[in-house]
């Protein structure tokens, strides 16, 4: 089986699977660089995506602590300009999900397609 990043988290996929598939046909998957590419990309566009969130969230609530004017404004009445940040929030994730559903669509999908059109 490769190594990597990757392979940490194939491993328990592959674990759940002993006694139902041939271990050969598994680690002949998991060798195979098609494989291993898509693996990796998908792994790099997860972690990415997860560190934009996390950075909209931790700037929101940084924002709020450090700067509460910025965020709701100086009147005790929000104005229509300080609803934008908390909109974007609720609308990243979305927004985020459907580029990686794009993504994966334009590209993932793709390249398992001619793994398996390979393979037989």
């Amino acid at each position: 089986m490769s190594n990597g990043a990757f392979g940490r988290n194939l491993g328990a996929s592959v674990k759940r699977l002993e006694g139902r598939v041939d271990q050969a046909e598994v680690e002949r998957i998991c060798a195979d660089p098609v494989f291993e590419r898509v693996t990796k990309s998908r792994s790099v566009w997860r972690w990415s995506l997860t560190a934009a969130m996390l950075t909209i969230y931790f700037g929101y609530v940084l924002a709020i602590a450090y700067d509460p004017i910025l965020v709701i404004g100086r009147k005790a009445t929000p104005d229509a300009h300080l609803l934008i940040v908390p909109l974007l929030m609720i609308f990243a994730p979305v927004a985020l999900t459907g580029l990686y559903v794009f993504k994966a669509n334009a590209s993932f999908d793709g390249l398992a397609a001619s793994m398996v059109k390979r393979e037989s």
